[in-house]
């Protein structure tokens, strides 16, 4: 709680990319301090890195990322969540449980998501920052929702009107 209310009012003070840093580093605070510790969060930053550039190379070369890519990212991921079977068919040397993490699967769906849109060719924008909030949101870090990553760059950049809560308050005398 204390978190969000933080974010909420530093991000009212800040603009442009002042804001995407400090969101930014909510969001480490948060999966690094409060809910994976550092090597959760690393191998986690990691995973993102790596999906960005399958993102990256999804917008340039589709086809060769999806054969190639793709496969190797989700191989990736079995090995990382440390899926029973893999007892079955990796040396146990090589198998560790410091990488898997909370969070690691909803990271992959949204990564997937926005692999797809890229492929497809309907990711009208796309940067290192945004793509980073995006899969660190600390508000939908653990369970979601998943969002269409244009429609969080839209509302991010004010390109989009975000939802408006309205709070009333009424006392009762």
């Amino acid at each position: 709680m204390a978190l969000a209310i933080t974010a909420i009012l530093l991000l009212v003070f800040f603009a442009g990319k002042v804001r995407q840093y400090v969101f930014l580093m909510i969001n480490i605070c948060f999966v690094w301090k409060m809910i994976l510790g550092f090597q959760g969060f690393l191998s986690s930053i990691i995973f993102c890195l790596i999906g960005y550039g399958l993102i990256y190379g999804s917008l340039n070369n589709p086809r060769r990322t999806y054969t190639f890519f793709l496969p190797v990212y989700v191989l990736l991921f079995i090995y990382m969540r440390r899926y029973g079977f893999l007892d079955w068919v990796v040396p146990e040397s090589l198998l560790t449980n410091v990488l898997s993490t909370i969070g690691l699967s909803f990271l992959l769906f949204k990564i997937l998501h926005v692999m797809i849109e890229a492929g497809s060719g309907t990711l009208h924008k796309f940067d290192f920052l945004t793509f980073l909030n995006y899969c660190l949101n600390f508000t939908t870090f653990m369970m979601g929702p998943i969002q269409r990553y244009d429609d969080y760059y839209n509302q991010w950049h004010g390109e989009k009107k975000q939802l408006l809560i309205h709070l009333r308050l009424t006392l009762i005398l």
